[in-house]
């Protein structure tokens, strides 16, 4: 921090579907328990949630920063359906974000996939404690579903750093802006951080774009 590098966030957790289907059961494991046992399934995730708030919660005070990072990587539109996501993901994940926002922590989920099905379930957020990292979305349906409650961030393609031009890169931006710039709630991003293998005249761009659009 004292040398002009501030540190995002200082924990790192999951919802406990994730930390399920991630560690213990498998992807392949947890896709098939929601069929075959959902109840097993739900008692697991209701025991796992307690944990992913409270150990969050002391490793950020160890760090004395309040950012936790969450990465999300089953409830995308491509792992279930919207009724497995409301039933199996959506309880877990919310209970981690109010758990989260109680111990006056800052939660920095990255939406891993397309959430463009999950908007209406991210509404029902409290306002203006989120910085949401958006990896694929609709831009225009998040700014109506979610424009007043989270701060976007993100979803500059991965692809438009690596191989498109400078040119294409101040356009994704001056879109961005166009529609998330009006209320601040807005970091310039990648769709998940900048790759390494971005072109440098990409970046310069996407900063240019920032500067040149007046969003600070």
């Amino acid at each position: 921090m004292a040398m002009g590098f501030p540190v995002p966030f200082g924990a790192v957790t999951y919802p406990a579907f994730d930390w399920i289907s991630d560690v213990l059961r498998g992807m392949r494991g947890s896709m098939l328990d929601m069929y075959r046992v959902p109840d097993k399934l739900k008692a697991a995730i209701d025991m796992f949630t307690p944990l992913t708030i409270g150990v969050t919660a002391q490793v950020a005070q160890q760090f004395q920063n309040n950012g936790v990072f969450i990465p999300m990587h089953r409830g995308a539109g491509g792992f279930m359906s919207d009724a497995q996501f409301a039933e199996f993901y959506w309880p877990c994940f919310k209970a981690l974000i109010l758990g989260l926002i109680d111990a006056g922590l800052t939660p920095i989920p990255l939406f891993e996939g397309d959430y463009t099905p999950r908007l209406d379930f991210l509404r029902e957020l409290p306002p203006g404690k989120i910085y949401a990292h958006f990896d694929h979305v609709d831009r225009k349906k998040a700014k109506d579903a979610i424009g007043d409650v989270m701060c976007f961030w993100g979803n500059v393609p991965a692809s438009l750093m690596c191989t498109g031009s400078p040119q294409k890169v101040k356009d994704d931006v001056k879109e961005l802006i166009d529609i998330f710039g009006d209320n601040g709630g807005l970091i310039i991003d990648s769709t998940m951080g900048l790759p390494d293998e971005s072109k440098p005249e990409n970046v310069q761009a996407l900063t240019e774009a920032v500067h040149e659009y007046g969003v600070y």
